[in-house]
């Protein structure tokens, strides 16, 4: 809920005395910066390692080993693709919200 504002001036609100107490009571400290080289036992969040080396070194390995691939081997790497991509597609269109629901619920 809101809490109601009493207009002082032209350009400055103000709250009761009670409200004050209350805001200054709800107040959360705000977090500090988490410094990556810093050691921290806070558990409340998951850092991912080598970002961005690891999947930088992943997209160059897999672009690495299709460039290695013969044309036959290609054009069935694509054909597979596209299939899977039409089977996703139609899959998500047949059974999305919009589709069983409606998009106006």
């Amino acid at each position: 809920s809101s809490t109601p504002l009493t207009r002082r001036s032209s350009e400055s609100f103000s709250m009761d005395e009670g409200q004050q107490d209350h805001k200054q009571h709800m107040h959360r400290r705000p977090r500090r910066q988490h410094h990556p080289l810093e050691e921290d036992d806070n558990e409340d969040y998951f850092e991912t390692p080598w970002v961005p080396f690891l999947p930088c070194l992943g997209m160059f390995l897999n672009w690495y080993l299709i460039s290695q691939l013969e044309v036959l081997g290609l054009s069935l790497l694509l054909l597979y693709i596209g299939f899977a991509s039409i089977l996703y597609f139609s899959y998500g269109a047949k059974h999305s919200v919009g589709a069983t629901k409606g998009w106006n619920t």
